[in-house]
């Protein structure tokens, strides 16, 4: 899960950094993680990640609000922000831009979490194992446009999607 994070973390700041200097602008903002966020991902998993973070957004963006304590998101504004930094996607940093982001991180990892749930739910288990997160992946074409090349450790073999045997394939 954290190589999951990490991967989208990377890809969404390095579409942002690419927006933030074709723009010329100094900061990086909530307008940039949201361009790249279009970039990043098909039309329609784009439009549904925008949507739900708009709500955490402007819940977060009121004033008088610490930003992680009033809108529930689980990153770290603070961390998110060392890390831009250290990996030099931006040196100026809105404090939207941070909030929009975590809440992305945030939405990204519940519908990939949701997905396994349901599949340990249906299997009647008591855990998530790296298995229902292969599979989680694997049922979603969203997420696995995005996971294509990625390798689940621990999560045996995909299952095959033309839905015949090999044993009929050999001559």
């Amino acid at each position: 899960m954290n190589s999951f994070v990490l991967d989208m973390f990377h890809r969404i700041c390095k579409q942002a950094s690419i927006v933030q200097k074709y723009a010329h602008k100094v900061a990086l903002t909530a307008r940039e993680i949201q361009t790249a966020v279009k970039l990043v991902f098909a039309e329609d998993f784009a439009n549904n990640i925008i949507a739900d973070v708009s709500k955490s957004f402007a819940i977060a963006i009121e004033p008088n609000s610490n930003s992680n304590k009033n809108s529930n998101l689980v990153f770290s504004s603070n961390k998110l922000a060392t890390s831009l930094k250290k990996h030099r996607y931006a040196k100026r940093l809105g404090k939207d831009a941070l909030v929009y982001l975590s809440a992305t991180l945030q939405f990204l990892v519940c519908q990939l979490l949701d997905s396994a749930v349901a599949l340990v739910e249906k299997q009647h288990k008591q855990r998530i194992e790296p298995r229902h997160i292969m599979l989680a992946v694997h049922d979603d074409d969203d997420l696995s446009s995005l996971m294509d090349m990625v390798c689940v450790p621990f999560a045996g073999v995909k299952p095959d999607s033309t839905g015949g045997n090999q044993e009929d394939a050999r001559p």
